[in-house]
Formats: C-alpha cells, structure tokens, sequence
C-alpha cells in the first residue's frame, strides 16, 4: 500500500467530492482521520484512490468482550462498468489493507456502514465477504411546516424513578428480533444478553441525560406503555432511542409520543428533526411520513469477523 504523505488532504478532498456524505458528516471523519481517533487506509489503484477509516468502538468492545471496530467513511473510485476480475481484484486491494490494519489494532469485528445509493462499495465489501446486518433509513422534518397541539395528559418527562419501565420496554423490543431487527441482533458475534444490556444501559442513560436531553414517557393503565428519547445540537434535534411496549403497540401511543416531542423540540428553537430507523419499521416509516417528513440518508450495515490468521 502506497504511503501518501499528503493522505489527509486526499482523504478531504474525496470526502468533499463524494455524493454519499453529508457536510457534517465529512467534517466528523476529517477530524477523526486528523487526530488518530480513526485509522485511514489508503490506497491506490487503477481505478483511482480508496479510503477507509476503521475506528474502535470502546463501548461495544466492552460490553461484547470482542474488539469492534466501525469502517466509516468507505469511499471508493466511481465505477459503473461491468465488473471484470480486474476490478474485483483491486477492490480486494483494498479490502485487504482495511483487514491488515485492522489485525495490526486487534480488531476482531468490523461493522461497516455504507450509503445505500453507493452500490459499489457495496459490491467490494459483499465480494470480500461482509454479509449485510439491516438497513437504515434517516426521516427529517422540517417544524416550520409541523402544527403542534397541546400535549395529552398521558404523556409526560421522564423521572428517575421510571428508569426500570423504559429499561424493560427497551430490552424487549431491542434485544429481540422478534418486534425489531437490528444490526446487534441480527450478528452472531453480539451474543443476546450483551444485546439487551445496549438498550438497557441506553436508556438509562437517556433518562439520567447521559444519552439524551430529554425523555417524555406514555401512561396507560397506570403503566408506562412507551418512550421518546431527544437531544438536540444547535437548531437540529434527533430522536435517538424510540420504543412502545409490545402489548400497548398499535393503540397510537408512537404517534402521541412523536407528536408531543415535535412540539418540544419546535418550542426549544429547533428547525429541524431527523430519526433513523430500520427498513422493516413500516410503521414508523407511515408515521413520519403522514407527519410530513422526507427521506434524507439511507445506509445499509454489513460486518465482517476478522480470521486471527
């Protein structure tokens, strides 16, 4: 593999000719790929340069007992001719350095993330041997365009003493492919219990404001049959961790929930809302799009077990 004194600046200037990346996004990786958070491989073939950053996820590695690593950026020449066993083979090229600085780290799991709209890199990855772990898709809404109404007398903050609840829901609609398939569940290197205990940990978290800026829960019953989770940076807000308990499902309390978080979040300044999903959750799909929101990112998760040898 080439050593490219001047790989940071080819890496910048790929990241801002690639269709696939958003600004911020490319401004996140630079950073990383500038200050060691991440490990760049480079290299260069005839069909052009090839990057990959592969930084260790630490949390993961932890919880799991296995070094996990995250392959992102993947960016890769423009390719739309047929695929010869040339081409095959230099995507192998640098497959094969990704894989070789990964050892070189200890690595033993990569999950890789690749734009949707990136059928190439897509291809060299499947053709090196990841296998596809789900699909996301990224909603956005803009709230200039979202009428609020006042919140309903069922949906509330979060407090600490609702931490049990939101832990029980998340474990069991998260841990389980049976009410949501997700990229750990969907892997056999993240065993189940190691599974459960993510979302547990999540949403604990996010209501002790670790992981989130709010959380607003749903009473049913005299139960907490669901939960939204916040954070915002800025004028943009996300919704990162989302769930209603299975026996309340399909009675409209995701509806209420989002609702009742656009409004929170119009109120606090925020222009604008994304949350990712996966590409099976037809209902929350349906949900956000009656609500207005539009497609804005879209990525397929593969992974790879890295051989010791």
């Amino acid at each position: 593999m080439p050593d490219f004194s001047d790989q940071f600046e080819n890496f910048d200037r790929a990241l801002a000719q690639s269709p696939h990346y958003r600004p911020a996004e490319a401004k996140r990786f630079s950073m990383n790929a500038r200050t060691g958070i991440g490990k760049l491989a480079t290299t260069s073939t005839a069909l052009g340069h090839w990057f990959g950053l592969l930084t260790r996820l630490d949390f993961d590695s932890r919880l799991f007992g296995i070094e996990e690593a995250r392959l992102e950026p993947i960016i890769v020449p423009e390719c739309f001719s047929p695929l010869t066993l040339d081409i095959l083979a230099q995507s192998n090229e640098f497959v094969e350095s990704v894989i070789a600085n990964a050892r070189k780290a200890g690595i033993d799991h990569i999950t890789a993330p690749v734009k949707t709209r990136d059928s190439f890199a897509l291809i060299v990855l499947q053709h090196a041997g990841f296998t596809m772990s789900d699909t996301m898709i990224v909603h956005a809404i803009d709230l200039a365009t979202f009428e609020a109404a006042p919140r309903t007398s069922t949906i509330r903050q979060a407090r600490s003493d609702d931490s049990d609840a939101l832990e029980r829901i998340s474990a069991e609609c998260f841990g389980s492919r049976r009410y949501n398939a997700n990229r750990f569940n969907c892997d056999p290197a993240f065993h189940p219990a190691g599974v459960e205990s993510l979302y547990r940990q999540w949403a604990v978290k996010s209501v002790n404001k670790t992981m989130a800026d709010e959380v607003l829960v749903y009473e049913m019953d005299g139960a907490i049959a669901g939960f939204i989770t916040v954070s915002m940076t800025s004028n943009v807000a996300a919704i990162p961790l989302n769930a209603v308990a299975p026996e309340y499902q399909g009675r409209g309390v995701y509806t209420a929930l989002v609702k009742a978080a656009l409004a929170m979040l119009k109120e606090r300044g925020a222009s604008t809302v994304e949350i990712r999903t996966q590409l099976a959750n037809l209902a929350v799909h349906q949900t956000w799009r009656r609500l207005g929101a539009s497609i804005v990112d879209a990525h397929h998760t593969l992974r790879c077990r890295i051989a010791t040898s």
